[in-house]
């Protein structure tokens, strides 16, 4: 029996929290983010609360409801993403994919409403006299320019 692949998973956190209630070690699951200690003094002015303990950022619970992607790549490509996170142009590997994926769903969504304009406009052409309405109005907007 073929089943349908999955097409996304949300978890919220109050069904999540009737199903299973975390235990203190289920919380300890937690990733710490850089601090100060870790980064260059002047880049953390001001962003101490505590000199003696870091400030952590609980990541678990933001990632449990998502998807994860598993994906091989070639080593030329692993290399340039690589220095693509050497050059600090994106924070990870895993950022270098969801930035290069969200990329290409937007340009997909933005091909699919330029084409649904187009067809619009083939199915209905503008008329002379919206072409010659607009055409008048750009020409006042810009003779209205103090250039």
């Amino acid at each position: 029996m073929d089943l349908p692949a999955p097409v996304g998973v949300e978890v919220r956190w109050q069904t999540w929290s009737r199903l299973v209630r975390p235990s203190r070690e289920s919380l300890a699951l937690t990733a710490w983010s850089r601090t100060c200690d870790d980064q260059a003094e002047d880049s953390c002015a001001g962003d101490r609360q505590d000199e003696a303990s870091p400030a952590p950022r609980v990541v678990f619970w933001y990632a449990f409801g998502m998807a994860q992607l598993v994906t091989r790549v070639s080593e030329q490509l692993l290399a340039e993403v690589d220095a693509l996170v050497n050059a600090g142009a994106v924070a990870s590997r895993s950022d270098a994919v969801r930035t290069a994926l969200s990329a290409l769903v937007d340009r997909r969504r933005r091909d699919r409403i330029g084409t649904a304009i187009a067809e619009g406009y083939r199915r209905m052409p503008q008329t002379d006299r919206e072409v010659d309405w607009a055409d008048a109005a750009t020409v006042g907007m810009i003779a209205e320019e103090p250039w």
